[in-house]
């Protein structure tokens, strides 16, 4: 089910103003977690989740991509994958259990950036 950023604003209780609120949100969620433009915009359920933390405290959480796995690493955690928006291909730490069905999916992933970005795997909730 899909919210307008203003309504989520009122729900979270932000002391952000609007164009604040929808820079937070363009910068910590990935494309398609939103549409619309402007006042008009509209955040997903998985969106939400992500933006209630980040209008608190926008420091703490990191930015959402999703991506493609090309082929893997000489290291078991790691594997390369291709990112939506990013030219080239980045290593993403994954479990090792999941690393042999992975080659040619499409994962979630979050970029950590503590001066130096490093990528890693997000299981995708099922349930609420």
């Amino acid at each position: 089910m899909k919210e307008r950023l203003t309504t989520l604003m009122k729900k979270y209780g932000t002391n952000y103003s609007f164009e604040e609120s929808l820079q937070i949100a363009k910068e910590k969620l990935e494309k398609s977690m939103m549409t619309g433009s402007k006042k008009n915009t509209w955040i997903n359920a998985e969106g939400a989740d992500i933006l209630r933390t980040a209008l608190h405290v926008p420091e703490i959480v990191p930015k959402h991509w999703k991506g493609q796995v090309i082929r893997f690493a000489p290291n078991k955690s790691y594997v390369y994958c291709k990112l939506e928006g990013l030219d080239g291909v980045v290593p993403v730490i994954v479990p090792r259990r999941f690393r042999e069905h992975m080659l040619g999916k499409r994962i979630n992933i979050e970029e950590i950036n503590d001066g130096n970005p490093s990528y890693r795997y997000i299981k995708e909730k099922l349930f609420d």
